[in-house]
This record gives structure tokens, sequence and C-alpha cells, in this order.
């Protein structure tokens, strides 16, 4: 069985979770999540880095990493108490707006989750572009593999209710660099300039479906 990546579940949601066909995430702890990344226009000296929120220990979080966990908690409940991946997720989008089915961008019925977190972006600005990312994650996937980026966008209302806006991106298993086997089962993904401002400029999430 493939490891799930997120943060600690309690042991109820492990098992309503456990009645669905197909696979979503536990919040078991987060044993890797590695991010590379580079911009079509971004100066030599500059960096943009991703990392996943939830693999900051809980005493040395601030507050807004803190919400934002919370918040990946909330979607990660409304995913196990759902009839199916794709229910839980609705309507989904491309990068030009384009509704998207996932069962047909992946070509299969059933729809896997290994890897749900909330994730934030340092040092970007605009006029770098999009982002080309290289993620190494707890579920290993073979070179040539398509998967499933989304990327959510949260709206918390004043009430506190929340909801998330899922763009879908494409995703590709690559092939370890040569003599680091390290590097074995990471997936490349190109995000568009507007998708990455929305991350660095409020709250989002990151899932990958694959088949």
């Amino acid at each position: 069985m493939k490891k799930f990546a997120c943060i600690i579940l309690a042991l109820a949601l492990c098992l309503g979770m456990a009645a669905m066909a197909e696979s979503v995430p536990s919040r078991t702890t987060t044993d890797m999540v590695q991010f590379e990344a580079t911009a079509e226009n971004m100066p030599a000296d500059a960096a943009v880095i991703f990392t996943s929120v939830a693999t900051i220990p809980a005493e040395e979080m601030t507050p807004e990493q803190q919400e934002k966990v919370a918040v990946c908690d909330a979607e990660l409940q409304k995913l196990a108490a759902s009839e199916s991946v794709e229910a839980y997720f609705g309507e989904v989008t491309d990068a030009q707006g384009n509704p998207v089915q996932l069962t047909e961008a992946l070509g299969t019925d059933q729809l896997n989750v290994f890897e749900f977190f909330p994730l934030n972006v340092e040092g970007y600005e605009e006029e770098y572009g999009a982002v080309t990312t290289t993620m190494l994650l707890s579920t290993p996937y073979a070179e040539g593999d398509t998967v499933a980026v989304l990327i959510g966008v949260v709206t918390v209302n004043e009430d506190g209710a929340q909801s998330v806006a899922w763009q879908m991106f494409e995703g590709v298993g690559l092939a370890p660099v040569e003599g680091q086997e390290e590097t074995t089962g990471r997936i490349q993904v190109t995000l568009p300039q507007e998708i990455i401002t929305q991350i660095h400029n409020g709250t989002a999430l990151m899932a990958v479906i694959s088949r």
C-alpha cells in the first residue's frame, strides 16, 4: 500500500475513509515533501520556495501557519465524508477556467488522492512568470505517470465557513537522477503566474490525484 501524506488523523476519520472504494489521504505524519522550483523569468540570484506547511513542527508554527493547517484539517474531513473523490472536489477548472472531469483527465473511474496538504510559496514576484516545480512526495510515482495536480484557493467567510476553488494542472512522473536513488518517484508540474500569485498571497491547498 502506498504511504499517505498530510498531518495526523484521528482514528474515527480513518475508519470513515475505509468505506470508500477510492483512496483518500490519511492525516499521517508527512514523511517527505521536497520541492525544487524554477521560473521562466527568474533572476539568477532569486529563489522561489515551495513548502508544505504540514511539515513544520507544531511548536514552531506561526498563528497564520496554524490557521492554514486548520483549513486543511477541515477539508480532509469533508473529503472523508464525501461519497467519492470526484464528489468532494466538485467543479474543477483548468488554467483557462474550463471545467475539467477528473475521471476523463486521468482515464479512470477510480481516483486516488495520496497527497493533500496546505501549500506555501515564498520569494515569488509576478514578473517571474510560470513556475515549474519538481516534487518528491511520500508516494512514489512511476516515470511517465500522468497525475492531476490540484491547487485549491481557499476563501473563508466572516461566519467562518470556507470554500475552495480547485484548478487542475497536469503533472508527470520523472525518471530518477542518475546515481541518485533518493530522487525516484518525483513528479513535475508547471504552474502559471496567476495561480502562483494566489498561493503566494492567500491560503491554498495542494492535492495530487492519480489512477
